[in-house]
């Protein structure tokens, strides 16, 4: 399901669009839908990083979510590189709805040292991701 036919949609707080796809923003989280085609890598989604960077900073804690509506390829072998520019990136969600969506997160979660975490639907990676960043981030202020 596509964010804007989501109830959540409500909830953002500001959207960007990039060549290489959209960008939505919440309080606790960042959702993002790639357009289909294209190969996510630290040197294609800059301009989004940029923006995440802007948003959140380095201090705010955030989770990011995959809404995989389209196909596209990503660069398993930079999400060390994701985690270090962003050290206050706590979670990351991926919602699939394919079965090639399943194997790629099954490869995808080796790459990653951070929870990284599967969901059928937009509104449970929307509440557990937003949950677990809140709870993170209390635990860490405590």
């Amino acid at each position: 399901m596509n964010i804007i036919d989501s109830v959540i949609f409500n909830h953002v707080i500001k959207e960007q669009t990039f060549e290489i796809g959209q960008l939505y923003f919440f309080e606790h989280l960042i959702l993002i839908q790639i357009n289909d085609g294209m190969h996510v890598s630290i040197d294609t989604a800059q301009d989004c990083f940029k923006a995440i960077y802007d948003f959140y900073g380095t201090e705010k804690p955030f989770g990011y979510i995959s809404n995989r509506i389209n196909e596209y390829s990503i660069e398993v072998l930079d999400y060390p590189k994701h985690n270090s520019l962003f050290p206050n990136l706590k979670m990351y969600g991926v919602i699939g709805y394919s079965q090639i969506n399943e194997m790629n997160f099954n490869i995808e979660r080796q790459f990653c040292d951070i929870p990284y975490i599967e969901f059928k639907n937009l509104n449970d990676a929307y509440t557990y991701v937003n949950n677990y960043v809140l709870n993170k981030s209390f635990t860490n202020a405590s």
